[in-house]
């Protein structure tokens, strides 16, 4: 019998596609990237240069069991030829199946480049402008621009820049490409002003090739000076006033003083807290305007306050008055020894540590009076108690230690007032402590009476807050029977017993007699009374 043998005919090549490299590409490996639609029996690629010295090429290498199955294949070829830098190759595909079918592919001018764009001239600017700058006053912003990166070979494809609170660091904005544009503004952020930033950025070429970083030489966030002024009386020396300057930013570089438009020399006292002081002899009474000008790199700031200078003069009768007239202190003639110059300042120039501690401040707690001073206060419109048809509003004075101690207080006109012995600050509470308003004697009770009866009297508040006070008992003949009272008294009301006895003890005879109150502010007042045995 017979064998038959079968014959297998293919004519149909095998498929090879190349994703990489790309004609006219860029490549920094022999990396390869190619596609089989079936397994195929053997196949080769070949690096030819395209100008120049051949440079051992045609380098031909065999592909590999591996290389030769079906599906996509990335790699460097085993055995990949060492190429020459920046040059152009033609690179040859052919595969054959087992039947010997033949599949080309080629990539022309495919370059490969293994350097790093140069930065040996590169520098990365800190705006937008063609001078770097320092400083900024933005905080939710910065620019930048690359100039001086440069490839030879490839050519730069895209830019890349980051931000870091540190140099090196990219905590702020990670790495962000610009593609090729030069320039590039990072927005919505968020700055601390004083903090210093940096901006960095590196090239990449066409290859893929990434540059070292280059460094910004840093840019600071600044703001104009925002200042604040306080006005202290000297206590050691009261014809000074001291002027406080805090740099609330801590941005100015230096401050222009004036009071009274005369420019003053100041001083730095506190390097944490940016503190400065500058001393004002005082010359006359009146207004003293205080301006004070930061200046720093972002621009100046002008501030400026206002506060008033009284004049007590020993010997005689002196006013003292807020700049809002809300605040007055009239002193008697012997209230000062000599004459004293008094600093009145609101809370708006008060130092940070008085914050919340009173509306007004005359001169200095230090400072005792020889007698009480009139304290007069005018409460807010929109004061709360007011708004409920309350006139319970009392003057209040700061004690030495700490704290707020309540003076008895009467109202007067649209002011309310009291008296002080000392200067300090002050301001306006609650009242709780009620006195009479003027001097007044009271009516006896009962009356007629008999053996005793009562007598109430009113040391009037306004008259002064102490004062020499004598109550006396007289007959019809207007001689003194009884002196019930006699001596300094505060204000306020008092009551006082008469037993019908004279200075003695003795009993005295029915009929009618006189009560006579005389104050040393020259109160004069007299009540009849009638003694029935």
């Amino acid at each position: 019998s017979g064998h038959i043998n079968t014959l297998l005919v293919d004519n149909t090549p095998p498929n090879i596609t190349v994703a990489a490299p790309d004609s006219g590409g860029y490549e920094r490996t022999t990396t390869v990237t190619y596609i089989l639609d079936e397994t195929v029996d053997s196949g080769q690629v070949t690096w030819t240069r395209e100008s120049g010295a051949t440079d051992g090429t045609p380098h031909v290498q065999q592909l590999v069991t591996a290389e030769l199955t079906i599906g996509t294949h990335t790699g460097v070829l085993t055995n990949a030829p060492v190429l020459v830098q920046a040059a152009l190759y033609r690179l040859q595909f052919l595969v054959f199946d087992e039947a010997g079918n033949p599949d080309t592919a080629i990539v022309q001018s495919a370059m490969y480049d293994t350097l790093v764009p140069d930065i040996s001239a590169a520098t990365l600017l800190d705006s937008l402008d063609t001078v770097d700058i320092d400083s900024t006053q933005s905080t939710t912003e910065l620019s930048g621009q690359y100039l001086g990166f440069t490839d030879a070979d490839a050519g730069i494809a895209m830019y890349e820049y980051a931000i870091g609170s540190t140099r090196g660091d990219t905590d702020v904005v990670g790495w962000k490409s610009t593609g090729d544009t030069t320039t590039f503004t990072a927005t919505g952020l968020s700055l601390d002003l004083k903090a210093w930033y940096w901006l960095m950025a590196r090239a990449t070429d066409r290859a893929g090739n990434v540059s070292d970083t280059v460094f910004a030489d840093g840019v600071r966030i600044i703001s104009r000076p925002a200042p604040t002024i306080a006005v202290v009386q000297n206590s050691a020396l009261p014809a000074y006033v001291q002027i406080f300057i805090t740099d609330t930013l801590g941005m100015a570089n230096s401050f222009t003083v004036k009071a009274d438009s005369v420019t003053i020399s100041d001083s730095r006292i506190d390097t944490f807290t940016y503190s400065y002081l500058a001393n004002h002899k005082l010359l006359a009474a009146g207004t003293l305007d205080v301006e004070v000008t930061g200046h720093s790199a972002a621009g100046d700031s002008t501030v400026s306050t206002s506060i008033e200078i009284a004049l007590a003069k020993g010997g005689r009768s002196w006013w003292a008055r807020s700049l809002d007239q809300r605040f007055l202190v009239q002193g008697s003639a012997a209230s000062v020894k000599s004459d004293l110059f008094l600093a009145v300042v609101d809370s708006s120039a008060f130092l940070s540590s008085e914050r919340g501690r009173g509306s007004y401040r005359l001169a200095y707690s230090g400072l005792e009076f020889a007698v009480p001073v009139k304290v007069l206060m005018q409460p807010p419109q929109q004061d709360p108690l007011l708004a409920k048809g309350k006139k319970d509003r009392a003057v209040y004075r700061l004690l030495p230690g700490g704290g707020w101690e309540e003076l008895p207080t009467v109202n007067e006109g649209h002011m309310v007032v009291a008296w002080s012995n000392r200067a300090g600050n002050f301001r306006l509470g609650p009242r709780t402590i009620f006195v009479p308003q003027t001097t007044s004697l009271h009516h006896n009770y009962p009356n007629p009476f008999n053996p005793s009866t009562r007598i109430t009297f009113d040391l009037g508040f306004l008259e002064g807050p102490e004062q020499r006070a004598s109550v006396i008992i007289y007959n019809l003949l207007g001689q003194e029977v009884r002196t019930l009272h006699n001596g300094v008294t505060q204000a306020g009301r008092y009551e006082l017993v008469w037993r019908g006895i004279d200075q003695r003890g003795a009993a005295v005879a029915s009929g009618v007699y006189f009560v006579r109150l005389v104050t040393g502010a020259g109160h004069v007042e007299i009540k009849k009374m009638l003694l029935v045995r």
